[in-house]
């Protein structure tokens, strides 16, 4: 038996394809979803063109439906339960899920509303506590207009922090103050206060710029390295002087938690304790990127 899956093609356009691939078999601590929903993000189309899945792989990282086979060890939701998950493989009609990358879904709750969460709103959640967030904090959202900066301002915001929002154009700044955003602004101009936390979607010469903003003990959560390549690094105890070496030290490794495709899937061992914390939030009406 086969599903329709879209899988890695570098022959066609976008190196994405329709295709049939093999049903999946659950393994031990798997459940089997029918998969309803799915999200697009910008990164399973980097994942194709770059190589990172190999040809013929199934894309995906967001997938929400029901599960239609539960898990043989007894773990995980039962049958006909309605589920979200950041799983590899996620744009297939049916996914064999690993049940600690997966949360059940709230009646009240639509399914095309939960998708958009795991990707963009854990990668927020996650960055938004590794930089300390408390209501005490000024917090500064470079590419707020995007998915995880939006979820970003959204949970900030939540927290009783003081949140600014650093968009491209005035455009990009729509909706960004009803979501939470204290401030609104085009690049850093103006700016001038310091920062407590950085949630940085950026890179380049604004990171550097945002860096500079930090006050003594500020945290950098940046989703780029610099070279362009998506992840997740903390940078911490912010000193006179430090920069140079931070740009320096960044350019000769990858190390550090990444929120990339396929390290968002396999390097965050409590993404089900994560997207069941953040459905709460966007039941009541946390918002994604329209």
């Amino acid at each position: 038996m086969s599903v329709r899956a879209l899988v890695v093609d570098p022959t066609a356009p976008g190196a994405v394809r329709l295709a049939e691939v093999s049903d999946p078999t659950p393994g031990p601590g798997q459940v089997l979803v029918a998969v309803s929903h799915a999200s697009l993000n910008y990164g399973d189309l980097n994942d194709a063109r770059s190589g990172r899945v190999p040809e013929g792989a199934v894309l995906g990282s967001d997938a929400a439906g029901v599960v239609v086979q539960a898990a043989a060890d007894g773990s995980g939701p039962a049958v006909g339960t309605r589920v979200v998950a950041l799983t590899s493989g996620a744009f297939a009609e049916r996914v064999a899920i690993d049940v600690g990358a997966l949360a059940e879904v709230p009646k009240a709750l639509d399914l095309a509303r939960a998708v958009a969460l795991p990707v963009a709103a854990v990668a927020a959640l996650r960055s938004l506590r590794a930089a300390g967030l408390g209501p005490d904090k000024t917090v500064l959202v470079t590419g707020a207009s995007g998915g995880v900066g939006r979820f970003a301002v959204q949970l900030a915001a939540r927290a009783g922090a003081h949140v600014i929002a650093s968009v491209g154009s005035a455009a990009r700044g729509k909706g960004l103050a009803e979501a939470g955003a204290d401030d609104v602004l085009i690049g850093l101009e103006g700016l001038r206060r310091p920062v407590d936390v950085v949630i940085d979607s950026v890179g380049g010469p604004q990171l550097v710029a945002a860096w500079n903003l930090l006050s003594p003990g500020g945290s950098v959560q940046s989703r780029l390295d610099l070279r362009g390549t998506r992840g997740l690094s903390a940078v911490r105890d912010r000193r006179p002087g430090q920069v140079p070496d931070l740009l320096r030290r960044r350019r000769r490794r990858r190390r550090g938690p990444r929120v990339s495709h396929r390290a968002g899937r396999r390097g965050c061992p409590h993404r089900r304790d994560r997207l069941a914390r953040i459905l709460g939030p966007l039941r009541r009406g946390l918002q994604g990127p329209a």
